[in-house]
């Protein structure tokens, strides 16, 4: 392939699961069609697909990858936490991914059960729209970055493995900045700014988020009241906004939130999907913004784009490590955990491959020995 220009990012845009390779006639005659049963060169092909109840896959006769041990998969929609809970415990299901922290303790501790812990590759952050007062205030913004607990939160709502978040990006990620620590929770500081930002009395806000869990953030809800009741011992009143999902996008893409709590797990393992993405100003357009802190700032924009057009990973790593330290000092967002996603399986399989990006590659997993 050759491109019009340098592009960082590139080598690990082509190896996301999205870019596997599909039958060009299948896609030019119809897109739609491909989207329910694509027609490639994948170790399965899909059987049949009834929505919001089950996907059934069947080994792909054509494969050239080896010989596969499980011949069908089945891939099911269970609502209901509790339920998928229970079908995992009785073995009436192989895999459960994305537990609730709780479940995630409670499946350890079963017998016959085995608790995977996918590397991070995600952040859990708070943003604040600098386009409404007083979040386009800097000593607001750290005054907040200092009031949340962010070592109880990780504690208290997350399985083993979370870490607070010093960097924006993940943990080992390129362009980590090891000199960089979180704000450590501190009240009298954070009173003390807000102060300094006039604002000695605290102010009234809300904070949006949404209502159902996501892998970055298993307890929205809990989470959300922590941060509102961090946020009280400063002086800030905070009124919650819960949001069905979709709703919530559609008004946070919109800028319509003074707050709101969300996530990000990455695509492709690169900084440029985490900072260009959330926090760039070419990704603060609305109403279909991804940059939920509308901040705009040309030092930050000057940065992605060297990013961007290297393709020297050292002089990469440098330009990233940079831009931690300028997402840090502005706070336009808290970023408050990296959490280890996990989900469980049958000690009975074997094979079983945890990924940062979540892909389970069922073509590697066979029957385990002694089962």
């Amino acid at each position: 392939m050759r491109l019009k220009s340098p592009f960082g990012p590139f080598l690990r845009n082509l190896a996301m699961p999205s870019f596997a390779i599909g039958s060009p006639t299948a896609i030019k005659s119809d897109p739609q069609a491909f989207g329910l049963k694509p027609v490639a060169s994948g170790p399965y092909v899909v059987e049949e697909w009834v929505k919001d109840d089950h996907i059934t896959l069947r080994a792909n006769p054509n494969w050239e990858g080896g010989k596969i041990a499980y011949s069908s998969v089945i891939v099911r929609d269970i609502p209901d936490q509790s339920t998928s809970v229970l079908s995992m415990k009785k073995g009436d299901i192989d895999i459960l991914v994305d537990p609730r922290p709780d479940d995630a303790h409670d499946l350890a501790k079963q017998t016959g059960i085995v608790l995977y812990r996918q590397p991070s590759n995600n952040v859990t952050y708070l943003a604040l729209n600098t386009d409404k007062k007083p979040f386009d205030n800097l000593y607001v913004r750290r005054a907040i970055a200092y009031a949340i607990d962010k070592a109880v939160i990780a504690k208290s709502f997350y399985a083993l493995g979370a870490q607070v978040a010093d960097n924006w990006t993940p943990p080992g990620m390129l362009g980590e900045n090891p000199s960089l620590k979180a704000y450590p929770h501190d009240v009298a500081t954070a009173k003390k700014l807000l102060a300094q930002g006039g604002l000695p009395a605290g102010f009234v806000t809300q904070l949006y988020y949404p209502t159902s869990p996501r892998p970055y953030m298993p307890e929205p809800q809990r989470m959300a009241e922590a941060i509102q009741a961090n946020l009280r011992d400063i002086g800030v009143n905070v009124t919650l906004q819960p949001l069905e999902f979709g709703v919530f996008l559609s008004k946070v893409r919109n800028g319509e939130h003074p707050m709101c709590l969300i996530g990000w797990t990455g695509d492709n393992g690169d900084p440029d999907n985490f900072m260009y993405d959330l926090l760039d100003q070419d990704s603060a357009v609305k109403p279909n913004a991804q940059n939920y802190s509308f901040w705009r700032d040309p030092a930050f924009h000057k940065l992605m784009l060297a990013g961007q057009q290297s393709v020297d990973e050292t002089k990469r790593a440098a330009i990233y490590a940079q831009a931690n330290a300028l997402i840090h000092a502005q706070a336009p967002a808290v970023p408050i955990v990296h959490s280890v996603v996990s989900f469980a399986a049958k000690s009975s399989v074997g094979g079983v491959v945890p990924r940062p990006d979540s892909v389970l590659n069922f073509e590697l997993m066979h029957q385990a020995n002694g089962s």
